[in-house]
């Protein structure tokens, strides 16, 4: 039966590729796109101005309200836009006083300055209270990206911002706190020559050893808010290259690195505080693992050193992130802890239903 499963789903990416083969790349502009624009190793200034106490009263319509931003910092002069806002997720959209925004930009005021409109709109996180602790929340979920940007090139990338949203009828006091924004799907699948499918692969289908690094990285933040089950805080993408499937993971406020006041362990996991790692991957041999371990102790100097020296996070918060992670690497290299916690605690996962 697996045999003939394998045999179905090599059918079905073949199939996709024929039939989409053209489909994804855009026709060889060697403009930025939006987000490319805002990418720098600077951190730019986003000043919106919007309805902003009407904005978080209807947060849960999700209702789109007239904006108007205006960029700079970034590379060449300050730029303005009339764009569309709203608020945006799931379980922070409930939760948080302020949820993560999406911002939608016009074709043509793209076009104008000479930036490709395939990707025109923007999703930012931004604090989820008030308070600088909220604020150093972003920048830990901000570095969890960073981190598995260095293990993968095929991850979302983000760029941190100064942020001031200010409310035009007055109504609501202006936020400023640092923020960041998200390369979208659309884009990274461009980047990587990919397809973003909306169909069920099985676990199984998924190329091996990015998985295994995905689920080793997740283990490494302590993040178990995630399964490929509707691609819950994950993205599935088909790279046409190497006719292979790929997780992708995103949202790391339930992460132990982030470390959110409201984030706790999942109901049917059998881990009682969110500090507790739980390795979800599944069942290899036992050899496999070794280059993935070898890649993330190649890695560690860097991954390290990206937390250590990221000054906009208060040295406390580095410091309980260092803490977390170097535990990571004593697991990594204790050979009873590392068989316990990974190798023979596979296939532990449970169905998260949404």
């Amino acid at each position: 039966m697996n045999f003939l499963l394998n045999n179905f789903y090599k059918l079905v990416l073949s199939l996709t590729f024929v039939t989409l083969a053209s489909a994804s790349l855009a026709a060889g502009s060697d403009s930025l796109s939006l987000f490319q624009s805002f990418y720098t190793d600077e951190i730019p200034h986003f000043h919106i101005k919007t309805k902003l106490n009407l904005l978080i009263k209807q947060k849960s319509k999700k209702n789109s309200h007239a904006a108007t931003i205006t960029v700079s910092g970034a590379d060449g002069p300050s730029k303005e836009y009339k764009i569309k806002i709203r608020t945006r997720g799931n379980n922070r959209n409930q939760i948080c006083s302020i949820p993560p925004l999406k911002l939608d930009f016009k074709k043509r005021d793209l076009a104008a300055v000479g930036i490709k409109t395939d990707f025109d709109k923007l999703k930012l996180v931004v604090k989820c209270k008030s308070g600088d602790n909220y604020e150093d929340y972003v920048l830990k979920e901000y570095l969890t990206y960073k981190l598995y940007n260095i293990l993968t090139d095929v991850s979302f990338r983000v760029q941190l911002i100064k942020l001031t949203i200010e409310d035009v009828d007055r109504k609501h006091e202006s936020i400023e706190t640092y923020a960041f924004i998200i390369e979208s799907i659309e884009e990274l699948a461009e980047r990587h020559n990919g397809i973003q499918r909306q169909q069920i692969f099985l676990e199984e289908h998924i190329d091996t050893s990015t998985y295994d690094v995905m689920c080793l990285f997740e283990f490494m933040i302590g993040n178990a808010d995630w399964h490929i089950f509707k691609e819950h805080n994950t993205k599935l993408l088909i790279l046409r290259e190497e006719l292979i499937v790929v997780a992708i993971p995103y949202d790391f406020d339930y992460a132990a690195l982030v470390n959110t006041p409201y984030a706790t362990p999942h109901t049917k996991l059998p881990i009682y505080h969110l500090k507790q790692r739980y390795y979800l991957g599944p069942c290899r041999e036992a050899d496999a693992y070794i280059p993935i371990f070898e890649l993330f102790k190649e890695k560690q100097t860097e991954m390290l050193s990206i937390v250590e020296e990221f000054e906009p996070l208060s040295s406390k918060h580095r410091k309980a992130m260092l803490d977390y992670l170097a535990d990571f690497y004593k697991i990594l290299d204790n050979p009873k802890a590392r068989n316990a916690q990974i190798i023979k605690h596979c296939n532990r996962h449970i169905k998260i239903e949404q």
